[in-house]
């Protein structure tokens, strides 16, 4: 007789939440850099909750460090 795994049904689903939907570009280098050519090319928000959000604030860092924190 062979052995039969038997997973559990996946019946718990994500609660609705706010997402980020980023378009980045696909790579960055020196020159796009001292250019300041944009890293980021569209930044929209999902919002998949029964509520409205009011005053939201981003803020964007990254690690390494290479540029300040903006919010």
């Amino acid at each position: 007789m062979e052995g039969i795994i038997v997973e559990p049904a996946d019946t718990s689903e994500e609660p609705p939440c706010v997402q980020i939907k980023a378009t980045l570009a696909s790579k960055i280098n020196l020159a796009d850099c001292q250019n300041a050519i944009s890293v980021v090319h569209e930044l929209p928000l999902a919002n998949e909750t029964a509520d409205d959000i009011k005053e939201l604030r981003l803020t964007a860092s990254s690690e390494p460090s290479f540029f300040r924190p903006k919010t």
